[in-house]
């Protein structure tokens, strides 16, 4: 994963390697937030 991050920024214009990198983040994010909420449910 880190590898891909470092693929955009090489290859990308800056603007789009900044934006990548947010929505990255963003992703990242979400798949942690939805990961947490199935261990949660299978806790219970």
């Amino acid at each position: 994963m880190l590898i891909d991050r470092r693929v955009v920024f090489m290859f990308a214009a800056p603007d789009i390697s900044i934006l990548a990198n947010w929505f990255y983040i963003y992703y990242l994010a979400k798949i942690q937030f939805f990961f947490r909420f199935i261990i949660y449910e299978d806790e219970n």
